[in-house]
């Protein structure tokens, strides 16, 4: 999945470069889908980049607990519950948002309709929802999570 985000970040950054610098020579005409592509690409590449970066554990996180606790495998387990909330109301919400706007707008420019824009936002809810269940079974089947982040398996 982290192909496809990279994919779309390389796609935004070659669209906007391109727009960027054709709008600064005269003698050629500028694209006018550029700045659409670029939107589409870039919601597609932080929402399927944040589902990646979700399932490495290297989202950005504050540690207000003390360590003792966030080792309790009570608090792994709260913190579980919790992702597979936000992760379940990303999946319901952005379905409702793909199916009540997206089937119905389209872009100005173009007419594309948004649905492609908005179902960005349930796959990436989607995935968070099987990333979480991985973490779940990697926490409390397969592996013991030292605070160091280094791995110790439990069964072989």
């Amino acid at each position: 999945m982290w192909n496809v985000a990279t994919v779309f970040l390389v796609i935004f950054f070659f669209v906007v470069g391109l727009d960027v610098f054709l709008r600064n020579i005269n003698f050629l005409p500028t694209i006018l889908w550029g700045q659409e592509i670029a939107m589409i690409s870039f919601i597609w590449s932080v929402f399927l980049g944040g589902a990646v970066v979700y399932r490495k554990k290297e989202h950005f996180k504050i540690e207000i607990l003390p360590l003792n606790i966030r080792k309790n495998k009570f608090t792994q387990f709260f913190i579980i519950i919790l992702a597979l909330f936000f992760s379940y109301i990303f999946l319901k919400e952005g379905i409702i948002l793909a199916i009540k706007i997206g089937l119905h707008r389209g872009s100005r420019p173009s007419g594309i309709p948004l649905i492609w824009v908005f179902v960005s936002i349930p796959i990436a809810g989607f995935s968070m929802i099987l990333f979480t269940i991985e973490q779940f079974i990697d926490n409390f089947f397969l592996h013991s999570n030292n605070i160091d982040g280094s791995q110790k398996k439990l069964i072989n």
